[in-house]
């Protein structure tokens, strides 16, 4: 899952040929509020059932209005 501005949204990476190999995910959209910081996390639904993943980076776009 990942976790922002208190909201947590599930998330599934797609499996690729390798550890060099990275796919993108698009996980939708969350509104945050305006000012101050703002803490991203990314962590395991399930702790009993962690698995490995090769994360790369987590990209925040802005929407347009």
């Amino acid at each position: 899952v990942v976790e922002i501005g208190g909201k947590v949204i599930p998330a599934t990476p797609a499996a690729t040929s390798g550890w060099d190999k990275f796919s993108v995910t698009a996980l939708g959209t969350v509104e945050i509020q305006p000012g101050g910081n703002l803490e991203v996390n990314v962590r395991s639904a399930d702790p009993q059932t962690w698995k490995a993943i090769n994360l790369n980076s987590v990209r925040l776009v802005p929407v347009s209005q």
